[in-house]
């Protein structure tokens, strides 16, 4: 009788807690998800360090929703991306769409009759990336530090190319 009472307990301390993720969530309001794009839209970009996570060129990197941003000595390339929607049909009366085939756009910036040097990350920041590919920990990059600015001096005379901003 105690292990049975015990165990109903132990499963009752487990999923009680875990009751408000395993609830459906409610569609979000228009409203709120403006709110929500709003606010995403203020947070900085951060550059990372490539210490072997991506193509030993990039010197350094960024990742936004619907972009990434490779920071060479020979070029600055840019990776658009979205993911189309498809309708799938109706699903308790409501259209439900799945992901799609992926758009992408690819750009290639370089400076006419300017010059690209080592690009230079400033501002270092408090956050920290960590990558951990596949099952060997000797691959897995940890505690990589992550910069608020790219900058590539001179890249004509006087004029330096700088890279900051926020997700929107």
């Amino acid at each position: 009788m105690f292990q049975i009472k015990a165990v109903k307990f132990f499963i009752a301390f487990l999923i009680i807690p875990c009751l408000p993720f395993l609830v459906q969530a409610k569609e979000v309001s228009e409203e709120k998800r403006l709110r929500i794009q709003e606010a995403y839209g203020k947070l900085l970009l951060y550059f990372i360090q490539n210490e072997g996570q991506v193509d030993g060129k990039v010197r350094f990197y960024e990742r936004g929703s619907g972009r990434r941003i490779f920071f060479r000595e020979d070029a600055i390339y840019v990776s658009l991306f979205k993911r189309e929607k498809e309708e799938k049909g109706l699903e308790r009366g409501r259209a439900v769409k799945e992901e799609g085939k992926v758009i992408s756009e690819h750009l290639l910036i370089k400076p006419l009759n300017g010059k690209l040097v080592e690009p230079v990350a400033e501002e270092r920041l408090s956050g920290k990336v960590d990558y951990f590919i596949g099952n060997n920990p000797k691959r897995w990059k940890t505690d990589i530090p992550t910069y608020g600015k790219v900058r590539y001096r001179e890249v004509y005379p006087g004029i330096d190319l700088v890279f900051y901003g926020n997700q929107s």
